[in-house]
Parts: structure tokens; sequence; C-alpha cells
């Protein structure tokens, strides 16, 4: 299976960053300026909250306290 047949799959929801999901990219960037944030974790963020997405499976402690992680990297 080469890329083209996954992105093609219903299972992948593609998503491009259009002006409306800029601007509150940018905007979350910038309230979060203090968290060591990029600016994909941004958008990230606002198409998590676009899509209803609760939580994500990750390691980065500087979403803790913006998105819900399903793992914070402890083995416990």
């Amino acid at each position: 299976m080469d890329i083209a047949e996954v992105i093609r799959s219903p299972r992948i929801k593609m998503i491009f960053v259009d002006t409306e999901l800029l601007e509150k990219s940018t905007k979350t960037f910038k309230q979060y300026s203090d968290r060591n944030l990029s600016f994909t974790d941004a958008v990230s963020i606002e198409i998590m909250k676009e899509f209803n997405i609760e939580k994500y499976f990750g390691f980065d402690s500087h979403f803790d306290g913006i998105v819900q992680q399903v793992s914070n990297g402890n083995k416990n």
C-alpha cells in the first residue's frame, strides 16, 4: 500500500489550514506563548476543538491543562 492509497482511505480525513483555522491557531499560539507550543501544536488544538476531539495520545507536557492526554509518558 502506498501513501496515495492511504490518503484515499475513508478512514482518513484530510484537514487543510484555511484562513479561519489560521486565525484561530494564531490566537491560540499567542494565548499560550508561555507554554512553548509550536504553531503546529496550536493548529492541532484548534482542529481538536473544531472536531470535538476530547483526548489525544501523546507525550508533550506543554499540552497539559490545554487538552486531555490519553498518555502523558508515564508507564503507570
